[in-house]
């Protein structure tokens, strides 16, 4: 199961093990966090490309 914003972005989805994945973004689109196997946090510089 998928479920996105009013941005048409992903954030969320349930994979076949019933896992729970989120997604979160900033105002500009990018995404800057996600949760579930392979959780992370991603930070922009001010150009919007990813610092790491």
């Amino acid at each position: 199961m998928y479920n996105c914003n009013t941005a048409n972005q992903l954030t969320s989805r349930i994979d076949n093990n019933t896992l729970t994945h989120t997604y979160q973004y900033d105002a500009n689109g990018n995404q800057t966090q996600s949760t579930g196997n392979n959780a992370r946090i991603i930070e922009y510089t001010h150009s919007t490309k990813p610092k790491n």
